[in-house]
């Protein structure tokens, strides 16, 4: 609630923007009405008023309470699980807002340096980047955590599984233009480590519908890529998702091909969509000298 009253309370706001209880969907509503009042008069955003951060502009003050709001439903929702993306205009607004007063977010108390992004990171990152977060271990680079895997002589495979970040396609082409998306590796490594990629799987794929986007769930078809064994590092082939580079429709690509716009839909074209998916890794034990896997 404090931040919906942080700016129009130097604004004049009283009566129903100070209401209190324990139900805070209650509390909301005269909180928000009354916020909106004080925001709404006449050049109202134009002002000049007092907050913790010093003396600004009403419509700059805004810029810190707004984008907490944004960022701290994106920590909610990553913490529970539910689809952590933000329409993009959203992202955009609060970036431009915050970098607009850059100097006084470095200040002692506020946030830390800015973590550089890299090349191609969507805005949500951007963002987050901006604010000092590195969200995704190196900012702009997905980072999978899939958990344990418990392998032993007796078991001679084991999963696990990370719902990841998901992915969002923007479709910039004419309405009707239809696209596809699939996923390829040519394996994981970490020094002379290695783990084939016809392990990894891509299952449970589900659209996700962006608001205020043309581009809605039924207007894209989705399929599982699975990996139908579990293979040694220097095992060939294109099980899983090993392999298929190349992601010209009507070429082998499709084998890896995990979501594409239904042609024949009035509603595909401009917008983005956003992808859920589940990546699960299966691995075997390396036998130690002397001892065979137990099937």
């Amino acid at each position: 609630m404090g931040a919906q009253r942080i700016v129009p309370r130097p604004l004049g706001a009283a009566g129903a923007i100070d209401a209190t209880g324990d139900d805070l969907v209650l509390v909301g509503k005269p909180v928000r009405g009354g916020a909106d009042a004080a925001l709404g008069t006449p050049d109202a955003l134009d002002k000049l008023v007092r907050l913790p951060t010093g003396q600004m502009k009403a419509g700059d003050g805004l810029a810190v309470p707004m984008s907490d709001l944004l960022v701290h439903t994106w920590d909610l929702a990553r913490a529970t699980g539910a689809n952590d993306r933000s329409r993009t205009e959203s992202g955009q607004k609060a970036l431009a807002d915050l970098e607009a007063i850059a100097d006084l977010l470095r200040s002692p108390g506020f946030h830390g340096p800015k973590v550089e992004p890299a090349a191609g990171t969507d805005v949500q990152n951007r963002l987050q980047a901006f604010l000092g977060r590195t969200v995704q271990g190196q900012a702009g680079e997905a980072v999978l955590d899939p958990g344990t895997a418990t392998l032993s002589a007796q078991a001679p495979s084991a999963s696990a599984s990370d719902p990841g970040n998901g992915a969002s396609i923007t479709d910039t082409e004419a309405a009707g233009t239809s696209w596809l998306a699939s996923a390829s590796t040519t394996g994981l490594t970490r020094g002379t480590n290695t783990i084939n990629g016809q392990n990894p799987a891509l299952t449970d794929v589900t659209p996700v519908a962006i608001a205020g986007h043309a581009l809605t769930a039924s207007d894209v078809t989705t399929q599982s890529v699975a990996s139908t064994g579990t293979y040694a590092a220097g095992a060939t082939g294109t099980d899983g998702l090993q392999g298929y580079s190349d992601v010209t429709p009507g070429t082998a690509a499709e084998a890896h091909q995990f979501a594409a716009t239904i042609s024949t839909s009035p509603g595909s074209g401009d917008g983005s969509v956003h992808i859920d998916g589940l990546l699960t890794l299966t691995g075997r034990p390396r036998p130690r000298a002397g001892l065979t896997p137990q099937r």
